[in-house]
């Protein structure tokens, strides 16, 4: 939608493959299970290792086009030698909540330090890729913002950032 010129900014994971988008790396983003809470399933403290996600239903974040993360979870799960089963893709995080709430999975998501669970979900730390995600800040490159998307997009760094 910044290409298209329908949005000023965004917010997004890296990788961005547009060399007319300006990209700024704001934020590391880790790697989470989403699951409803009370899952026993999931250790209460320490990291989930892979072996841990063994055909288990999961619900992963894919991007429209290109690769992101989707491809990085699948490809460090197949090296660490585990089977795994997805069930669901979307391209929206808040999507992945209803499926995690209807019991069709557990979701594999990034997130940033900020976020926290919707009520009745729980997020457990999983131990799967060895360089973090990256939160980034794209906008049009060589166009001249408005003063108010100027701002609007200081506050994104400056909260993103902390």
């Amino acid at each position: 939608m910044v290409e298209l010129r329908q949005l000023d900014f965004a917010v997004t994971h890296m990788p961005v493959a547009n060399f007319g988008l300006g990209v700024e790396v704001l934020a590391p983003m880790t790697i989470v299970l989403l699951c409803r809470e009370g899952d026993d399933r999931w250790p209460l403290e320490g990291e989930i290792t892979p072996d841990a996600l063994a055909d288990v239903p999961l619900i992963l974040l894919r991007r429209r086009s290109g690769g992101g993360i989707y491809e990085r979870i699948i490809e460090a799960l197949a090296s660490a030698g585990v089977s795994c089963s997805v069930v669901a893709d979307c391209t929206d995080t808040s999507a992945i909540y209803p499926l995690v709430e209807r019991n069709v999975g557990v979701g594999l998501l990034p997130v940033h330090a900020l976020h926290k669970p919707h009520p009745g979900f729980s997020m457990h730390p999983v131990a799967l890729l060895s360089a973090p995600e990256r939160l980034a800040l794209i906008y049009p490159r060589g166009r001249r913002q408005l003063p108010a998307v100027q701002h609007a997009m200081d506050l994104c760094r400056k909260s993103l950032r902390a």
